[in-house]
């Protein structure tokens, strides 16, 4: 996996992705599948997409919703170990 590691607010970390892929969705998803399979109790607490103009649709809602899931699980994988 690799990611740029930060700290977001107290007692929450950050992991910012850049990816090759052919849609925002395809990225996300490559990126959600990367943490899960290194981190897998990892949790989502939140995310941002770039803003590029582009209206985001229901699916892209998903899966940002997954993602915050698996920051949360991460953060709480991260405070345990």
């Amino acid at each position: 996996m690799d990611a740029l590691v930060g700290i977001g607010a107290p007692g929450k970390n950050v992991l910012d992705f850049a990816r090759s892929a052919t849609s925002l969705e395809q990225a996300i998803r490559i990126a959600v599948a990367d943490v899960e399979s290194a981190i897998p109790t990892a949790v989502l607490y939140s995310t941002e997409v770039p803003d590029n103009g582009h209206e985001v649709d229901e699916v892209l809602m998903a899966r940002l919703a997954i993602m915050e899931s698996l920051m949360t699980e991460l953060t709480a994988w991260i405070d345990a170990n």
